[in-house]
């Protein structure tokens, strides 16, 4: 079968790596699933092939990115962490605009990239209340991090008491460890989506995959059958760049166990990119 080489690391470096190998002409990865701005930025290299599929009718048209060169199989949600040791959950606002208070100061945190945070407030708010905002939160000197896991660890440590732009998905890993930490949605909750982009210099075994949906809004990979492989070589070995949480280096699995992720069904029925109502 075909083996799985996984390379885990921050949506950060998963993107440099990508791009620097692509610009050296080292061609050595087949298919990066990180965060859609940074495969945008991918995109814009040209390192991705166009991907079609019928399957991808199972998700609503503005899910798709118009060039095709990836394609969405989750989202992930920005919100607000608190250590449950400095702050209350009662006194947490219902609006971002909340924090606006001057009993915040000196006591928030944000993500230093988080460029759709910025554009997708103002979007929903439209741009002179968004830009009004943000110019009043620069006034609070919130504590800028570059990175979300440092900026979750440093909410759960105590460090940052409230973290403004955090990944409900990274809080999860500190409650179960006990860490005084937890996660509420603020109007407005920012939705992004995570995706795969498929490398157009990639190796035989990306070539010969193919997208097969075996259930309403699930996209998966499937082996290529040994029809369709017939009197070619046989793929030995898929390079996949992940942004995740690191593992062990070299480590390898089979295909359907870590690219055969179901497509969210929030983006199923109908969210989109950018912010919504919680």
């Amino acid at each position: 079968g075909i083996k799985v080489e996984l390379w885990r690391s921050s949506s950060e470096k998963v993107t440099q790596r990508a791009i620097s190998e692509a610009r050296a002409r080292r061609f050595s990865v087949d298919a990066v699933e990180t965060i859609g701005t940074d495969l945008e930025r991918m995109t814009r290299e040209k390192i991705f092939a166009e991907f079609h599929s019928p399957h991808l009718a199972d998700l609503i048209p503005a899910a798709i990115p118009r060039h095709r060169a990836w394609f969405p199989d989750r989202l992930s949600y920005l919100g607000v962490a608190y250590n449950t040791k400095l702050v209350r959950r009662e006194d947490l606002p219902g609006t971002y605009e909340g924090f606006l208070d001057p009993k915040w100061r000196g006591k928030l945190g944000i993500e230093a990239s988080d460029i759709a945070w910025l554009a997708g407030i103002v979007k929903f708010w439209g741009e002179d209340r968004g830009m009004r905002f943000f110019e009043r939160l620069a006034v609070m000197k919130p504590d800028v991090r570059t990175g979300h896991t440092l900026l979750t660890q440093l909410v759960a440590a105590g460090e940052v008491p409230v973290g403004l732009t955090v990944y409900s998905s990274g809080v999860v890993p500190h409650k179960r460890t006990g860490a005084p930490i937890d996660w509420e949605p603020i109007e407005p909750v920012i939705g992004q989506p995570l995706g795969i982009g498929l490398a157009k210099n990639g190796g035989a075994a990306l070539r010969r995959l193919r997208p097969v949906a075996r259930r309403p809004g699930a996209l998966q990979f499937a082996r290529p059958s040994a029809r369709e492989l017939e009197g070619e070589d046989r793929p030995e070995q898929l390079r996949l760049h992940h942004d995740g949480p690191r593992r062990r280096a070299g480590r390898k699995r089979e295909v359907g166990k870590d690219l055969e992720r179901p497509v969210s069904e929030q983006m199923k029925v109908g969210v989109r990119y950018g912010p919504h109502r919680s």
